[in-house]
């Protein structure tokens, strides 16, 4: 197996893509892996196609590139999950051929091979929600477009500033996707301050062209009223995720185990490159580039929460570059073989495990992560509001309330502001829903900030309120 990927043979990619797609087939064709923030998308990419704004009249955190992505989808073919998993799937291709590319054009390893988009993709296969199309995967495509122009422009003689400004667009779109990309930035910056003799006015330019994109999106929020809401969504909700509390660094070595074989080669690839391989100075820049990079990342991880399991995809791409040191130097060629092999079988039980429940630790994932078939579908046909974390019934139901993540509308209620009420009112006052299902007992509260709702909805039994 190492062999076959160690020739310089882009048809090895081929075998990549055909590896992947049958790995992946059962949760392209199939929705039983649905997951809650694969349906919250779904949900977003609805209320666009009915002609809503994000931010104005949908309030979630989600990046309007993202949202823009599952408003595609949603008008096609409703919360059908086949061609956003397809296309997620050649994403992903294009990803780990792209970043295999780049090491290979500027000669990283001793030797053109395709090992870095054979870790790259089952790596992805950790966790089986990696192969969704979430914004982590659409943004990363930018992310690497940045890295490429980055190494040409730290590797170059001639330097100019239509790469640095690309560099800042590609990653300003990158964030529009997912807005913690932001952060890589201080990662790249570090490198570049350190490594390379960037003049300061390139700095300028290089945010100059970050915060172009950025600034466009929210001039056209702004001229639609709903400035403040993309402030408040697309960079304070953001920015709240990222909490340094010790139940996210528990949860971050809970998880560990699921990436660990990945992990692990990592790790004896970089201690192989520092003591088995002489590297030049364009290696050496490229080295510490991605070194950076996957220092911010793990950060980011640590840190943010609720700590989905594709959120570690942020990681993946930095991980696979460190392997082949490990791989290509191994000295036992059969030893090599084996490892590789046990890598493979691993990502891949690992993935079918998850949303099966088979691994008895992955049951978290299995009961309160992936959504069960709503069999009853009493909801269906009726608007719905889920006030909590589980959001089966908008599988059957309507979703018509601008709220979509409970963890946004438990801020509001919590903090009653002057634009938290006006946003409160927004939704019962253009299509109330029918149906209030409060899963967090969080109903006294809302009753108590718009009492005239006392009038209009009575309660049943499990918290669910019906309106009158």
């Amino acid at each position: 197996m190492l062999r076959f990927f160690r020739i310089n043979d882009p048809f090895r990619l081929l075998i990549i893509a055909i590896v992947l797609i049958a790995v992946r087939m059962p949760f392209l064709l199939g929705g039983h892996s649905l997951t809650h923030d694969e349906l919250q998308w779904f949900v977003i990419g609805d209320q666009m196609s009915q002609g809503k704004l994000l931010y104005g009249e949908i309030f979630s955190h989600i990046g309007p590139f993202s949202a823009g992505v599952y408003w595609f989808f949603s008008s096609l073919t409703g919360k059908s999950v086949f061609l956003p998993r397809l296309f997620a799937i050649l994403l992903t291709l294009f990803q780990a051929t792209f970043f295999n590319n780049i090491l290979n054009r500027f000669k990283i390893y001793d030797e053109h091979n395709y090992l870095p988009a054979f870790i790259y993709i089952f790596g992805g296969l950790a966790f089986f929600d990696l192969g969704v199309l979430s914004p982590q995967l659409m943004g990363m495509t930018f992310i690497l477009l940045m890295l490429h122009l980055c190494i040409e422009h730290v590797t170059s003689r001639q330097r100019n500033d239509e790469i640095v400004i690309r560099m800042g667009i590609t990653m300003g779109i990158a964030c529009l996707f997912w807005p913690i990309y932001f952060f890589l930035t201080f990662g790249i910056f570090l490198m570049m301050v350190m490594f390379s003799s960037t003049i300061v006015r390139r700095y300028a330019v290089i945010m100059y062209g970050l915060l172009l994109p950025i600034g466009i999106v929210a001039v056209y929020y702004y001229w639609h009223d709903a400035g403040e809401n993309f402030f408040h969504f697309f960079v304070a909700a953001n920015l709240r995720d990222l909490t340094p509390h010790l139940s996210n660094f528990l949860e971050w070595f809970k998880l560990l185990p699921f990436f660990g074989v990945l992990a692990a080669l990592s790790l004896l690839g970089q201690f192989r490159a520092l003591t088995h391989w002489h590297f030049n100075n364009r290696q050496t820049l490229v080295t510490i580039m991605i070194t950076s990079l996957l220092v911010v990342s793990t950060i980011v991880t640590f840190l943010y929460s609720p700590k989905q399991p594709y959120i570690f995809l942020i990681l993946i791409p930095w991980l696979s570059f460190y392997v082949p040191f490990f791989l290509l130097k191994v000295n036992k060629k059969w030893f090599a073989e084996l490892i590789m092999f046990t890598f493979v079988v691993s990502s891949i039980l690992i993935h079918f495990g998850i949303p099966k429940g088979i691994l008895p630790d992955l049951e978290r994932e299995s009961v309160d992560y992936v959504l069960k078939a709503d069999t009853q579908n009493v909801y269906s046909g009726k608007t719905v509001w889920v006030m909590g974390n589980d959001m089966t019934p908008y599988l059957g139901a309507t979703a018509v309330m601008p709220y979509v993540r409970w963890k946004d509308l438990e801020y509001d209620l919590n903090k009653p502001t002057v634009m938290a009420q006006q946003r409160l009112l927004l939704g019962f006052g253009q299509q109330p829903p029918q149906v209030i299902i409060d899963q967090k007992n969080a109903m006294p509260k809302l009753l108590a900030q718009l009492p005239y709702l006392r009038n209009q909805y009575h309660a049943t039994a499990n918290q669910i309120w019906i309106k009158n």
